[in-house]
């Protein structure tokens, strides 16, 4: 086949393809970049509505938070009194235990006269007054207060018979004052 065309108009179309060509490429281009400003905006738009539902869901959650600010510090409060409450239930000292762990020491033929006990008393040396039918009782007393895990540093300070005085229980005449130490272990 022999092209019989002119030069020119043979450059006129090539041009002409080459210009139908580049206007494909422009108008596709122009679409993405209408699609892409499409979508970019499309998502502003849902960014912004969520951020604005956001802002209204935190103020009414603050709202409500505010509400709970009593419970809130009261709980606080709570718990402050719980701690308190643990911190003397810590150092608590149950004199109960301490007194049914001293009669049960008794020995027969032993009444206690006088038994002070105080916080302070604990690990310290205390006074204790009784009277015993007998000077066997009385040493029994100490022997048992020695052994116990309740006092260390048992000591007698006087025993007296209060008959050969003239006075005091006939049942009792033996007074008993010892010095005894209440460990601390014990509360």
């Amino acid at each position: 086949m022999i092209n019989l065309l002119p030069t020119e108009y043979k450059k006129e179309l090539r041009a002409a393809r080459m210009n139908v060509v580049l206007l494909r490429y422009n108008v596709i281009t122009a679409s993405a970049v209408v699609f892409l400003m499409l979508t970019c905006g499309i998502f502003f738009a849902i960014l912004t509505t969520n951020k604005i539902t956001a802002e209204d869901t935190n103020k009414v959650n603050e709202e409500k938070a505010s509400s709970y600010a009593s419970t809130k510090q009261q709980a606080e409060e709570y718990r402050n009194n719980l701690a308190l409450a643990k911190q003397i239930l810590t150092t608590e000292i149950n004199y109960t235990d301490v007194v049914f762990a001293v009669t049960s020491l008794l020995p027969k033929g032993v009444i206690l006269n006088d038994l002070t006990l105080s916080a302070a008393d604990f690990g310290n040396q205390t006074t204790i007054t009784a009277q015993a039918k007998d000077y066997d009782a009385a040493t029994a007393l100490k022997e048992r207060f020695q052994e116990s895990q309740v006092f260390s540093n048992v000591s007698f300070q006087t025993i007296s018979d209060s008959q050969s005085e003239g006075g005091g229980n006939s049942a009792y005449p033996i007074n008993v004052t010892m010095s005894v130490t209440v460990n601390k272990e014990l509360q």
